[in-house]
């Protein structure tokens, strides 16, 4: 077994045990554990005689059992969190409150005609105990009022909480799961826009600015070249938003995905930066960690989407290797950026967005090689 199949095989223990954390308790987990572990190793005793093969298979099972229980504790400090923050909540649940806190992205508007954006509490009410809780705000659109709160906005907002709850009937969807792989605890449903007071603003990272000018300077160029619809549905593949208008006839023709920031919008952006960059003769260790800097405010000006953090966390694992020399195959840097990605956020494992960017660049990095090598007889261009 190669070293890539190794990874992978240990990358999928870290996911099970994830997954198994949120869908089984714990003690459920660990007692299947340690009866399947027992079984696989009284069959190795009794099928190898081979002492040095047995060894080799005790090691490789004790390390998956360690990467599923690592996925294990990872899933249950986040459901841990989670859970306090709900429960801090849950006696506010329903009722009108007044939250401070920083705007945290980019405010859009849905299909449904209503505008959102994430607030990051510092109190409720004069209740320090919700600083750091990610709050969906939202609300009816005005178009004679207009919205004036960007990103970086410090805001008193008035309006009902809510908790997502469990669904009701079956089919229905999980909004405490929905909620969970966005990485928002509540949401704050404001009636109108003067229910918010902007009270100051607080200056966004380096990354955070580089990422709003180019997204400005996107929006701009496409303002002033074409016209006004033609602009929106331009900028709207450029960073993955569609317009709400176009919703409907996307949907309907099954061209959706054209408005989706994907691996593909990271690797034209590390294209064309690898290609400004090459007559300057730098190092390569400069030319991709510069790539990498433009590929991540990219990502931001997008929103993160999990798509694009995907593709920015396999260019990052695979630049730096290259930048010393060395080579690291598709393969193994899609596992290392799934591993973290879900060590970061465990809940992201069922965002279906997710998993389908997965399973396709997977796909892809298995099948690949394949294809090629049986289209090679028909010459290297095709």
């Amino acid at each position: 077994m190669s070293g890539e199949d190794r990874l992978f095989l240990i990358s999928c223990f870290f996911i099970l045990g994830v997954v198994l954390k949120e869908v089984c308790s714990t003690r459920v987990i660990f007692i299947g554990s340690c009866f399947g572990t027992l079984c696989f190793l009284v069959l190795a005793r009794l099928l190898i005689q081979d002492s040095e093969d047995l060894r080799t298979h005790m090691k490789w099972a004790t390390c998956a059992c360690l990467a599923m229980l690592s996925g294990l504790l990872v899933m249950n400090a986040c459901a841990s969190h989670r859970q306090s923050a709900r429960e801090l909540a849950s006696p506010m649940s329903g009722q009108v409150q007044e939250i401070q806190g920083t705007i945290a992205d980019m405010p859009e508007v849905d299909d449904e005609g209503k505008w959102k954006a994430i607030l990051i509490s510092d109190a409720v009410t004069g209740d320090n105990g919700w600083k750091g809780m990610r709050i969906l705000l939202t609300g009816p659109t005005e178009p004679e009022n207009g919205f004036k709160v960007q990103r970086g906005h410090i805001v008193k907002a008035s309006g009902r909480f809510y908790l997502p709850g469990a669904p009701l009937n079956p089919g229905e969807p999980d909004m405490r799961r929905i909620m969970a792989y966005r990485r928002l605890d509540g949401t704050l449903y404001v009636e109108t826009t003067k229910d918010i007071r902007i009270l100051g603003w607080r200056k966004p990272g380096i990354v955070q600015r580089a990422a709003e000018s180019f997204r400005d300077a996107v929006i701009a160029a496409c303002n002033s070249t074409l016209m006004p619809r033609h602009a929106r549905i331009l900028t709207g593949m450029l960073l993955g938003n569609a317009p709400s208008d176009l919703m409907p006839a996307l949907e309907a023709t099954g061209t959706s995905h054209l408005f989706a920031a994907s691996g593909l919008h990271v690797g034209y952006v590390a294209l064309a930066v690898m290609t400004f960059l090459a007559p300057f003769r730098l190092p390569a260790a400069c030319r991709f960690a510069v790539a990498g800097i433009l590929i991540w405010v990219y990502a931001v000006a997008c929103g993160l989407r999990a798509s694009v953090v995907r593709a920015a966390l396999m260019f990052s694992f695979a630049a730096l290797p290259k930048s010393l020399g060395r080579n690291i195959t598709p393969k193994s840097s899609l596992v290392m950026a799934s591993v973290v990605m879900f060590a970061l956020n465990p809940y992201s494992v069922f965002d279906v967005s997710a998993q389908l960017s997965f399973l396709a660049v997977l796909s892809i990095t298995h099948l690949y090689p394949k294809i090629r090598k049986l289209m090679q007889p028909l010459g290297y261009h095709l």
